[in-house]
């Protein structure tokens, strides 16, 4: 084999092996951006993920506090109102023992009252 075609061989070899050399560097570059494409939207995705659980997690932050408010405020209402059955009953009560006290007074001045008149009369026809 001659020199020159030892020369070319050579030289094609080592086109060809460039040439594949900038292919497979072409083919990582293509893969390592469409890599680094996926890495971007996977961590978008997962921005949007933990934005998307926080504001659930708002919600339902705020859906218990105004839950507990409206149990406390049911609370106190039904409080407030046992408390004025309860003294609406002390006052009937109260007004039902007074009634009773004033009738009882009223009958013993009566029954005092014909006593005296009987006793009254009775003088007066006696004498």
């Amino acid at each position: 084999m001659p020199l020159w075609q030892i020369k070319e061989t050579i030289t094609i070899t080592i086109i060809i092996t460039i040439i594949i050399i900038f292919i497979i560097t072409i083919f990582i570059i293509i893969i390592m951006f469409i890599m680094f494409i996926i890495i971007i939207i996977i961590i978008f995705i997962t921005i949007i993920i933990i934005f998307i659980m926080f504001i659930i997690i708002t919600i339902i932050i705020i859906i218990t506090i105004l839950i507990i408010i409206i149990l406390i405020i049911f609370t106190i209402i039904i409080f407030i109102t046992i408390l004025i059955i309860i003294i609406i009953i002390i006052i009937i009560i109260i007004f039902i023992i007074f009634i009773t006290i004033l009738i009882i007074i009223i009958l013993i001045i009566i029954i005092f009252i014909i006593f005296i008149t009987i006793i009254l009369i009775n003088d007066f026809f006696s004498s």
